[in-house]
């Protein structure tokens, strides 16, 4: 975003949700991507950075503190149950849309942010660690779409097991316990790429794809 605002007035600089067209996430430390019909981009971010970018309207910078004080108050203590551990990223979330001035139980898929681009997060099913839930903001013709908060979402995109407890959303026949999906979820560019053909075409052209998130070896220090 920095390269691509060099030289734009301050009060006309682009955020995320402005610039790219779909942002897709999976946990933690996993990729999102951003994606642009007619010369178009992909980003990947982890999962929590993706929902604040697309859906929080975030500037990445914005998203980068949040992301910090995440991992500082949720995933740095050791001595803390999967239980405890859920209820600080909750509680984490719900400062986050307190301070944007947003309701805690803003539906994932609004209709009322008819501006912002599409976003969706990968969950799996506790009874089903194997699956691949894709939790959008958006309708698609193959599935409905599932009556899901943005904490709730957030929430199942980040329960690792056993970091974390399962994430129960619904209730009576319609409840369901999600966890933060799996092996092969970590980077979903081949689920951003599937969504992007949904939503835009076949024939949309692509300007780029930047993934961000697992891969890095770390920095070697002496």
């Amino acid at each position: 975003m920095h390269r691509l605002n060099w030289g734009k007035d301050p009060n006309d600089r682009l955020l995320p949700y402005q610039h790219f067209d779909l942002i897709g996430g999976s946990g933690t430390g996993g990729s999102a991507c951003l994606f642009i019909p007619k010369e178009s981009a992909y980003l990947t971010p982890p999962s929590l950075i993706a929902i604040m970018l697309a859906k929080l309207r975030m500037s990445t910078e914005e998203a980068t503190e949040e992301f910090c004080t995440i991992i500082g108050k949720v995933f740095a203590p050791v001595d803390i149950t999967p239980e405890e551990r859920l209820k600080h990223l909750r509680m984490c979330l719900e400062d986050i849309m307190k301070k944007k001035g947003l309701p805690l139980d803003m539906k994932l898929a609004d209709e009322a942010q008819t501006d912002s681009c599409a976003c969706f997060v990968v969950a799996s099913l506790q009874n089903n660690v194997s699956s691949k839930i894709r939790l959008r903001s958006y309708p698609v013709r193959s599935h409905p779409i599932l009556p899901i908060t943005v904490i709730e979402a957030a929430l199942a995109s980040c329960a690792t097991i056993p970091l974390f407890e399962p994430v129960v959303v619904g209730m009576g026949h319609k409840r369901k316990e999600y966890i933060a999906a799996g092996l092969g979820a970590t980077n979903p560019i081949r689920e951003v790429i599937s969504e992007a053909h949904s939503l835009f075409g076949g024939d949309s052209t692509v300007a780029s794809i930047l993934s961000v998130g697992v891969g890095h070896p770390g920095i070697i220090t002496l």
